[in-house]
């Protein structure tokens, strides 16, 4: 038997029911009769503890349940309880025989097909299984509810007016169901108005004055009766369960839900493309002004009183503490000594000056010399050989470019100055060089006055050895590349740095013992990108104060303004169609959400607790996640393609990073408002919404 005692229900704040008793015998009909509004539906709740009032004591065959704790009464409605609503027990998104299965599967019981026709065939039902609730009549609806109940095998079974919207020859049906489970030994309360439903009662309490009077079976009630201490069995919600209930409730929504993933998709896929292009562009972009603008600075250790940075014979040499300094610098990327082969200097054998160098040209099988001396009066006053790096990209800087120097390891490069002294135009073929010039290997340490007031300065004088070299020259500069390194003037052949370093350092082993004194006084140092320049001259000039920077940092700031410009439209942009879809979604899925709270209610009727009810939503938010994610990267995918074709380029980069972003984005825009509105249908009162 089931006792509910000292029961006390209010409904908005109005007291129905006050020290309330009542004994439900097992293998009778018990009906509850009153007028509207004194609370039998309200009863009914509590006997199905779904009613917010928690203020009684309940005993089902003589234990004793703990209604205030949710997860044990959910655990007592799924094994214990059937409940047959007033309008409607059926979720409607299920067909007649998903309903049942349903029901079956929350009391922990798996049901085949086969079995579930056996149920609709006991309630008198054959050829609706198929069939959604919403195409049944309302004798039918109740006989597949009572089906479904039946199907959970429980002990108890409560019917709310279940013959209310029913004419008399359906209402008879459903209550020889009812005395057939009667029959069979359950509990069944029925709260009606029925007056044939009367007659065919075992027991009959009438709700009145606050009150729960017997009015009918009184000596069945003080029968002694069989008290039972069975244990609770527990029924845990297995993951299956919230898949295949998913599955069923997708299946029927297949339409609105495919139409809700492809608008999400599509805003998510704008947002995507909007984050990759402006990611592309942005890193394109940088790319382009750190190629465009010199990131190179020239350091000089400026010892000597000159007006411009210039690199001079007379500068004193950077030690090696210092170069151990500059190449800590976090902004420099690489760093390279700068020194020249001049035509003129100091030989190291001998201490003496040399004056004169020369330059041998065979062109074509032609061959001319030519004379560079300090004392002409002309150009031919001196040439230099001075390095270039990989970071200048003189390849792009030239007006000629001879085609047969494929064979050529070492490309060397003429200033358009000195190609002209030499008669060497762009239809020359087979150009090559014989060179005599000065190889640094040691320094002379000395002073030398200058100014009006004889100031004395020390200064080191590069000493080097004669050298003759033949190259095959690979293009002539245009006019732009002008020397503003050293005051060697514009006659100026260009050797790659490495190529400068190898001849140098065999001078060193083959000419001089104590070669490793020599030292330069000037480096070419690169930075990692353009807009550290600045702090890098900033540490440079920190660590000598002598040292004096050259840089051709170009204008960029406009540029970069513009680069500043459009990240932060992109980011607008996107932060904008974030907005829209996190708004959409959240309209959607809080009335998607909302819009079943009927359906959870039911399911909580039945013994789904609030976790599991939050574990069914969000199982069916997941399906959507990676629907929504895959669609949204396909699309992505698409319209990256095709915006990349119609601007011939790669505008839109799409890498891991961006089907990250997508999934994020997939997740964000499902779970944060899905979980939000759990929160607030999770709150919401069963017995209320049923009511309602």
């Amino acid at each position: 038997m089931l006792v509910l005692d000292s029961i006390n229900i209010k409904f908005q704040n109005q007291s129905i029911i006050e020290h309330g008793r009542i004994v439900i015998p097992d293998g009778k009909i018990t009906t509850i009769i009153g007028k509207s509004g004194v609370g039998k539906t309200s009863l009914l709740y509590a006997i199905g503890l779904i009613s917010s009032a928690k203020n009684y004591t309940y005993f089902f065959d003589g234990q004793e349940i703990a209604i205030k704790n949710d997860a044990i009464a959910s655990q007592f409605r799924k094994s214990k309880i059937g409940y047959i609503f007033q309008d409607n027990s059926l979720v409607e998104k299920l067909t007649v025989i998903d309903n049942i299965k349903l029901a079956a599967s929350i009391a922990g019981i798996t049901l085949s097909d086969q079995r579930a026709n056996e149920y609709l065939t006991y309630v008198g039902i054959e050829t609706e299984q198929k069939k959604y609730p919403k195409q049944l009549s309302g004798g039918e609806k109740q006989r597949v509810a009572i089906a479904c109940v039946l199907a959970k095998q429980p002990n108890l079974i409560i019917a709310d007016e279940p013959t209310s919207a029913l004419d008399v020859e359906n209402a008879d049906a459903v209550l020889d169901l009812f005395r057939k489970i009667a029959d069979d030994g359950k509990k069944v309360v029925i709260a009606t108005h029925n007056k044939n439903i009367f007659s065919q009662s075992d027991v009959i309490y009438e709700v009145k004055d606050k009150k729960i009077n017997v009015i009918q079976g009184l000596e069945l009630l003080d029968e002694e009766l069989k008290q039972s201490s069975q244990e609770l069995i527990k029924t845990k919600m297995r993951n299956s369960f919230f898949i295949w209930y998913v599955k069923k409730i997708q299946k029927k929504t297949r339409i609105e839900k495919s139409i809700m993933i492809i608008m999400c998709a599509i805003a998510i896929a704008f947002s995507a493309i909007a984050n990759s292009f402006g990611d592309a562009f942005i890193e394109q972009q940088t790319e382009l002004i750190n190629n465009i603008s010199d990131r190179e600075i020239f350091v000089v250790n400026m010892t000597t009183p000159l007006n411009i940075v210039h690199d001079v014979d007379e500068n004193i040499a950077i030690s090696d503490k210092e170069y151990d300094l500059l190449g800590k610098i976090s902004e420099v990327d690489c760093i390279y000594k700068y020194y020249e082969f001049r035509s003129i200097g100091f030989e190291e054998k001998s201490g003496q000056a040399y004056y004169v160098g020369e330059i041998c040209v065979d062109s074509d099988g032609l061959k001319q010399s030519y004379i560079f001396a300090s004392d002409n009066n002309n150009d031919y006053k001196s040439y230099s050989i001075v390095p270039y790096y990989e970071e200048q990209h003189l390849d792009e800087c030239l007006q000629t470019a001879y085609e047969n120097n494929e064979n050529v390891d070492y490309p060397i490069y003429l200033s358009s100055t000195i190609a002209k002294l030499l008669n060497i135009n762009e239809n020359a073929n087979n150009v090559r060089l014989t060179i005599n010039i000065g190889i640094p290997i040691s320094l002379y340490k000395t002073q030398m006055s200058v100014g009006e007031n004889k100031d004395q300065y020390d200064i080191d004088i590069d000493m080097s050895t004669m050298h003759t070299v033949e190259v095959e020259v690979a293009g002539i500069l245009n006019d732009s590349k002008v020397n503003t390194y050293s005051n060697s003037g514009s006659n100026l052949i260009y050797f790659p740095y490495e190529k400068m370093e190898q001849l140098r350092d065999s001078k060193l082993t083959q000419d001089v013992e104590q070669a490793n004194s020599w030292k330069p006084s000037a480096y070419m140092i690169y930075v990692k990108n353009y807009d550290e320049i600045n702090n890098a001259i900033t540490k440079i000039k920190n660590i000598n104060p002598n040292f004096k920077t050259l840089n051709q940092y170009q204008d960029i700031q406009s540029m970069k303004s513009l680069i500043d410009s459009i990240r932060s439209t992109s980011n607008y942009v996107i932060d904008i169609i974030l907005l829209i879809i996190f708004i959409l979604m959240a309209i959607i899925q809080m009335n998607g959400v909302i819009s079943r709270k009927y359906e959870f209610s039911v399911l909580k009727a039945n013994g789904l607790t609030r976790i599991e009810i939050m574990k069914l939503v969000l199982a069916d938010s997941l399906f959507y996640i990676i629907k929504i994610a895959l669609v949204s990267f396909i699309l992505t995918l698409i319209f990256s393609l095709v915006l990349n074709t119609l601007f011939a380029m790669d505008v839109i980069a799409i890498d891991v990073g961006t089907f990250i972003y997508v999934f994020e984005v997939s997740i964000l825009s499902i779970l944060v408002p899905t979980i939000l509105t759990l929160y607030k249908v999770n709150n919401y009162k069963t017995d209320y919404i049923m009511r309602n």
